[in-house]
Parts: C-alpha cells; sequence; structure tokens
C-alpha cells in the first residue's frame, strides 16, 4: 500500500495505540504522537524544545501558534516517500483547519482519517476491567479482570494487581464526555471533505486492524 498521510481518532478503549502500531506495519507511514513528540522536543534543548519546556514548566498548554511551529518541524523532517500519522492532533476544529492550511503548504496532502467508533457501555466495560500487573524488576503488564489465567499467572510470579484512578468508572465516563464533545465536530468537518472512514472497534485487535486494511484497499484500490 502506498503511503498514506493519515489522521487517527478512537475514543478511549477503542484500542487506538495498536492500531496505530498495525497502520505503522502496513504502510510506509512515520507516527506522529504530539504527547511522545513534545517531550522529545524537549529533550533536544533546541529553540523551539526550550520555549516548549517553558510552556509546560507553568503549566500551561501548548498553544495553536505554538503547536503549527512544531508541527511543521516533525513534518518537514519526515521524507517525502513516507508517509505520516497523526495521534492525538488536531483536538479542536480551529486546529484541523490550521493543519489543512499547513499539509497543503509542504505538498503532502491528507489523504484519509480513520475513527474507530466504539460505544460508551463498551469503553466503560473495557477500561474499568483493566488491571495492571506490576512484577518488580519487568515492564508493567495490562491485563482485564475477565482473563483469569492471566490474573493468576501475575499473583503466581509475585505481581500485584492495581487499578488506575482513570479506570474507574466515573472517570471513564467523563473522558469519554470530553472526547465525544471535541471530536463530534472534527468528524463533521473531516466528513463533509469525503476524508473519513469510520471503523467498528467493537472486535478483537485483529478483526479491527482486518477492517482497516478492507477499507484503505477499497479506498485507495489496492495501491
Amino acid at each position: 500500500m502506498k503511503p498514506l498521510n493519515l489522521i487517527l481518532f478512537g475514543p478511549p478503549g477503542a484500542g487506538k495505540s495498536t492500531q496505530a502500531a498495525y497502520l505503522d506495519k502496513l504502510a510506509a507511514i512515520d507516527s506522529i504522537s504530539t504527547g511522545q513528540r513534545l517531550r522529545q522536543t524537549v529533550e533536544t534543548g533546541s529553540e523551539l524544545g526550550q520555549e516548549v519546556a517553558q510552556v509546560m514548566a507553568e503549566g500551561r498548554l501548548v498553544d495553536d501558534t505554538l503547536m503549527n511551529k512544531l508541527l511543521n518541524e516533525w513534518l518537514l523532517g519526515i521524507p517525502s516517500e513516507v508517509g505520516v500519522l497523526l495521534d492525538g492532533y488536531p483536538r479542536t476544529l480551529s486546529q484541523a483547519q490550521s493543519l489543512d492550511q499547513l499539509m497543503q503548504t509542504i505538498s503532502r496532502p491528507l489523504d484519509v482519517v480513520i475513527a474507530l467508533t466504539l460505544s460508551d457501555e463498551e469503553a466503560i466495560r473495557r477500561l474499568s476491567g483493566r488491571r495492571i500487573c506490576r512484577i518488580k524488576g519487568q515492564p508493567d503488564q495490562i491485563l482485564h479482570i475477565n482473563d483469569q489465567a492471566a490474573l493468576d499467572a501475575c499473583r503466581a510470579n509475585g505481581g500485584m494487581l492495581i487499578e488506575r484512578d482513570d479506570d474507574k468508572p466515573e472517570t471513564i465516563k467523563r473522558r469519554l464526555a470530553e472526547y465525544n464533545a471535541k471530536t463530534e465536530p472534527l468528524l463533521q468537518f473531516y466528513g463533509e471533505r469525503d476524508l473519513l472512514i469510520l471503523i467498528d472497534a467493537d472486535g478483537t485487535p485483529d478483526q479491527v486492524s482486518k477492517a482497516i486494511e478492507q477499507a484503505l484497499q477499497q479506498r485507495f484500490n489496492g495501491a
């Protein structure tokens, strides 16, 4: 499949990180996760990095003007023969409009927007049942309370099962409400431009990945 310039949306619990990794393998794509890139930019100590560091130190959000500068730098650093996946941006309609202008300016127009869809009920079921298995000296593992074999293995290896604060039902409901309110105008914006593909995320990760691949092949004729 040809390199694509795309945006990936998905509510909490939809498996966005898993599908972003899958898309990275499916096509020649360089992922831009804004949170990760911001941290990396700070670590460079560059002029932009120092500006971001000051904003973060003051507890402020990176404004649109600064974010556009950052995106321009990040995008120009990606070879033209490699596509890009934007994860975590845009978050508002004004950001989407600015991003559109930027990508046109650098001759990297947006090809497609993939939005994973999931009912609030299923998102709450998935996230509220999520636990972290913490074993000293090993990376944390994410388990689900319905996976008894994984829970038993965690305990047998001396692990602790931890529930994150943001995986509690009331917190999840607030996160979903915020996501839905912010994302609906963006989906309408991209839908009107015929860039939007909706993918039902109520399935196994492999099933969702297959649905994404089929949708992309249909749209781009397997190019």
